[in-house]
């Protein structure tokens, strides 16, 4: 460090910023750029077969302002060229409007919560050398709301391992009414994986009483309300079936 501290200041700002090719282009060359480059990739509309390198490239210093929710809307910054890859969402907006430095978005599904999640992980992808996970929130909504926000963005294959966690544990406990109702406002697809583990579940541990009386008139009560029909459509006959043989 200089006697006046300029050198080690300056040092600062040099790293600071955007390293690399892409980082140089106009707004449009890089939007164009990245797209090239996942035509060019074997299977490069999925991040996940990025190399560390290639995925070093996707400088998280550049960002994009995404406004979360309704007026007044909460800005996130995201970091812009990993976001364009995993997102085919937000990449055609971005295709689109190429010069743009932000993107709106008030659908209900989009949980402002998960898309700063979103956010940290994109930038550890393109930090760290192997391919990391979107990590799993402990609380069951949290964890859902995360899933139905990455499946509203296109980005339901960076999510998968959340759906894997719930089908591998509900099977082991009597699910609360709590849950059943988390579980029917974070899905929205009639054979969703999750609703229909879920349904099959309660159908099993109802048939084999499974759970006390009381219990299972509370279930009966909460699925009586029209927006649980959907969850009773869920069930899997020839599933409950079978986990009824196996008891």
């Amino acid at each position: 460090m200089s006697k006046n501290g300029y050198s080690t200041r300056s040092n600062r700002r040099r790293r600071a910023q955007p390293r690399g090719f892409v980082a140089g282009l106009t707004p449009e060359g890089q939007v164009n750029k990245v797209v090239a480059d996942m035509n060019n990739l074997k299977d490069g509309y999925d991040l996940r077969n990025w190399s560390a390198s290639a995925r070093k490239e996707l400088t998280p210093a550049l960002t994009v302002k995404l406004l979360v929710g309704k007026v007044p809307a909460t800005e996130v910054h995201v970091p812009k060229l990993t976001l364009i890859v995993a997102s085919p969402v937000v990449r055609a907006h971005f295709v689109k409007n190429p010069a743009e430095m932000q993107a709106k978005f008030i659908h209900a599904d989009v949980s402002l919560d998960a898309v700063q999640q979103i956010s940290e992980w994109l930038k550890e992808v393109c930090h760290k050398s192997e391919f990391p996970e979107i990590p799993v929130p402990e609380d069951l909504e949290a964890a859902l709301k995360l899933r139905l926000t990455a499946h509203t963005l296109g980005m339901q294959r960076y999510v998968d391992h959340i759906e894997v966690r719930y089908l591998e544990g509900v099977t082991k406990r009597a699910p609360t009414l709590q849950e059943v109702a988390v579980v029917v406002d974070n899905t929205r697809e009639k054979n969703d994986p999750i609703m229909v583990a879920l349904a099959n579940q309660l159908s099993y541990i109802c048939r084999c009483h499974k759970v006390s009386q009381d219990t299972e008139i509370s279930y009966a009560n909460l699925l009586a309300e029209e927006k649980y029909g959907r969850l009773l459509d869920a069930v899997d006959e020839e599933k409950v079936e079978a986990m009824i043989k196996d008891d």
